[in-house]
């Protein structure tokens, strides 16, 4: 039998899950990183007592504790509503409640759970949420993991695209930096960053390169870095700026508010520098590619790297 369309065949195969409660929790923590939530923190995905709190995660400052629920069967509504509401009691200091589950909720219920407390951010990922996120994308690459989908010709098109523009954005992100901050930051040094970002990506020689049937800059092709690190570093640069790249009416607006010191994007890229090796930052005859292949930085360092940075201006905003 051929693989479902139209998003089908996620819906089925979340609805008939097959496997255990471990798998469950690890779906769960892998979608809601994609749509925004981060330092998720599994509780026993092996099994084990966690009162409840299988995942904590955090978004928008607030601390949500995840409750996943995944039924080999069908769960009668009865049945479901009682599992949520054991699982809802046992929060504590979290501000925020999500109820992640492979079973079909309809509109009125899910508007009953989130009302059941006014104080508490309450948001439930039911079986068509879930089947959409998995479906997008991001999320490709998950959906293979735990569903054994793998892309048709049209996602592989469609994820091509979406990581070729997260690419552009944070190239046209720099432009407008550069473009508007010649009174403010010397720009010659943004564009050594900004060519940094280039030799990783392979951005310079986009002209040289093309995708059969798709119009695109090219930098794809030869891109080494995995496109949910790329969008993670994306938010570390929103982070820094203080805006959000997508809000293109407002592009210029965070340079009033950049705090980072010229001197730590120079000590970004000696320490790229020194990851990756000398020579192949500046090799422009190899378009940076080399070091691509070697690039060994975790995610965790570029959080690191944030987290220091915002140390720095912490201390810097206390000496003013």
């Amino acid at each position: 039998m051929g693989r479902r369309n139209s998003g089908d065949e996620t819906w089925h195969r979340l609805k008939n899950w097959t496997k255990g409660s471990k798998e469950a929790e690890r779906l769960a923590s892998q979608t809601l990183r994609y749509e925004g939530f981060k330092f998720l923190d599994p509780s026993h995905p092996h099994g084990g007592p966690d009162q409840g709190k299988d995942i904590i995660c955090y978004k928008n400052n607030k601390v949500f504790l995840v409750a996943v629920t995944f039924s080999k069967n069908e769960l009668s509504w009865s049945k479901l509503k009682k599992k949520f509401n054991n699982d809802f009691k046992k929060m504590t200091d979290q501000q925020g409640f999500i109820f992640f589950t492979n079973q079909e909720i309809t509109v009125a219920e899910r508007k009953e759970l989130k009302n059941i407390d006014e104080k508490i951010e309450i948001d439930v990922y039911h079986l068509e949420r879930v089947s959409q996120a998995l479906d997008s994308p991001p999320c490709y690459g998950v959906r293979l993991e735990f569903l054994d989908i793998d892309m048709t010709k049209e996602e592989q098109i469609s994820f091509i695209s979406s990581r070729d523009e997260v690419l552009h954005e944070i190239n046209d992100r720099i432009n407008e930096v550069i473009k508007e901050s010649k009174n403010n930051i010397p720009t010659e040094e943004l564009r050594e960053f900004q060519n940094v970002l280039n030799q990783i990506t392979g951005f310079s020689n986009a002209s040289q390169i093309s995708v059969p049937g798709l119009s695109q800059k090219g930098h794809v092709s030869k891109l080494r870095v995995p496109l949910d690190e790329l969008k993670e570093f994306k938010k570390i640069l929103q982070s820094i700026a203080g805006s959000n790249i997508h809000t293109r009416a407002i592009i210029g607006d965070p340079i009033s508010r950049l705090q980072v010191p010229l001197s730590q994007l120079k000590e970004f890229k000696k320490i790229l520098t020194s990851i990756v090796g000398k020579e192949g930052i500046g090799a422009h005859h190899s378009l940076g590619l080399n070091q691509i292949n070697r690039l060994q930085v975790p995610l965790q360092q570029l959080k690191e790297y944030e987290e220091t940075l915002d140390r720095i201006i912490e201390k810097k905003n206390k000496i003013e």
